[in-house]
């Protein structure tokens, strides 16, 4: 029989190709590969709820709310202790962008063998240097304490993992890996804190409208951590709400007169989905006694409009429920500052604008919603009023959904369920109250009946608080579009 030689060395070279691929895929998992079956899960998500209405200019990121990857770090969990030591890790195999929040991604599980149950941490648009850094230094049976003491960022560095998108996490409890495992929806939260400041800017859908004797220029902060961890701690998150109620920082702060500029280079007195940083907490101090600060910086003028200079003015939020404390910054919150007055002429350094009161030099009004709680808000000078959605969907087979809604409006709030003409319909039930008072955040629930005609119906629930008005508009799908 005459061989082929060149047809073999061709087989024999694919072979060293596919045997390298599959060593690079290992290396890449950094993970053990589990005995037996994979389950391929598609999982819905709920990405941060920070994005608010598209203005013109003053902003960076357009969505902040979108995806660029989600990882798994899968732990195994001792049945005796509880402890959860690292096993494998996985990336999606498919991912569907958010659309108001709502996305969904498939990734793949090793089942559990003999009802081992497996915990999860996922990571939502972190770099891949992140990621091979991590891989690289966490090893099968790490603690899950170990491994969030790795997965760590410098503390002055700006949440964008690029230009486009926002490091998040989120967290699946110890649960049995199988076919008939519901992993639920993942809400994620995003790493990093934001700030949306403007001077004199009443509404997120309109620019600022400045003041008279300053111009913004750019937002610092002085006295931050040196690190910062990207996973919280479990004692800084509660499980049952699914918040964060305690800022996780770093041991040791930059202190003195070090800052870092959040953001610069601001033309229209407003910054919009643009500055971020990482929580931090107000109340430690370094060895002058200084605490976490935001530095405001831009052109001071007389009364009669001649420049007097570049100035810094310390801006240290008060908590609302407690006028006498510093307001701690949380991860996955949004903090909207309104500055509608600037007193005296600032301080030329650093130094004197750490050392200068709390109460001092700047006037504000400020509002703070957890990320996928109130997520579309109207304002004006006064007050405000904000839903969780304006859209929601439902199948042929109907279901229940729920709205949340916050006012400060001293009337409260009211919902009708409407149609385009404004007259109610038949189709949606509330099942809660149709009303609140101001200041008290609530859930409107309700149910949409089955849906029996192949074309779809729109209705719309209408907020109204004072002179605002929000409607979310609720869509269910003709039966034969399912």
């Amino acid at each position: 029989m005459k061989v082929n030689y060149n047809i073999l060395c061709l087989v024999y070279l694919l072979a060293l190709f596919i045997t390298a691929c599959v060593k690079e895929d290992a290396d890449i998992t950094g993970s053990e590969r589990e005995d037996g079956e994979d389950i391929e899960f598609t999982v819905p998500y709920s990405s941060s709820g920070w994005v608010t209405p598209a203005v013109t200019r003053g902003t960076v990121l357009a969505d902040d709310r979108r995806v660029a990857s989600i990882d798994a770090l899968v732990y195994r969990v001792n049945e005796n202790t509880g402890e959860e030591t690292f096993a494998y890790y996985r990336r999606h195999t498919d991912l569907i962008q958010a659309v108001d929040g709502q996305g969904s991604f498939t990734i793949r599980l090793a089942r559990s063998e003999s009802g081992e149950k497996y915990s999860v941490d996922f990571l939502a648009s972190f770099s891949s240097n992140d990621i091979n850094t991590l891989l690289n230094s966490v090893n099968i049976g790490d603690t899950r304490a170990s491994v969030r003491e790795k997965l760590t960022r410098g503390g002055s560095s700006v949440a964008v993992v690029s230009s486009t998108y926002l490091a998040a996490w989120s967290y699946i409890p110890p649960t049995v890996i199988d076919r008939d495992t519901d992993l639920g929806t993942v809400k994620l939260i995003c790493a990093f804190v934001k700030l949306d400041l403007g001077l004199n800017w009443p509404s997120d859908a309109q620019p600022a409208e400045g003041l008279t004797n300053f111009k913004l220029s750019a937002i610092y902060m002085a006295v931050y951590g040196a690190n910062a961890y990207m996973i919280p701690a479990p004692e800084n998150y509660d499980m049952a709400s699914g918040k964060v109620i305690t800022p996780t920082v770093w041991p040791s702060i930059i202190g003195g007169t070090t800052t870092h500029r959040l953001i610069g280079n601001i033309t229209d007195d407003y910054v919009m989905n643009g500055c971020y940083f990482f929580e931090q907490d107000v109340n430690r101090t370094n060895n002058n006694g200084q605490r976490f600060t935001l530095l405001v910086y831009g052109t001071v003028y007389d009364s009669e409009g001649t420049e007097i200079g570049l100035r810094y003015f310390p801006l240290r939020l008060k908590d609302p429920d407690n006028p006498d404390e510093r307001l701690e910054y949380l991860r996955g919150h949004r903090y909207r500052v309104n500055i509608t007055a600037i007193y005296g002429e600032g301080y030329t350094t650093v130094q004197d604008a750490m050392s200068a009161d709390d109460d001092f030099g700047i006037a504000y009004d400020l509002l703070v919603n957890e990320e996928g709680d109130i997520n579309h808000i109207v304002y004006n000078s006064s007050n405000f009023l904000g839903v969780s959605t304006v859209n929601e969907s439902f199948s042929a087979n109907g279901g229940s959904g729920e709205i949340m809604v916050l006012t400060d409006v001293p009337g409260g709030w009211t919902v009708s369920f409407e149609d385009e003409f404004g007259a109610a319909v038949t189709w949606i039930t509330p099942t809660s109250a149709t009303s609140g008072d101001k200041d008290q955040k609530a859930g409107v629930t309700y149910t949409v009946v089955n849906y029996i005609y192949p074309t779809d119906r729109v209705a719309y629930a209408k907020f109204t608080a004072g002179v605002f008005e929000i409607s979310t508009e609720i869509i269910q799908r003709g039966r034969s579009g399912e």
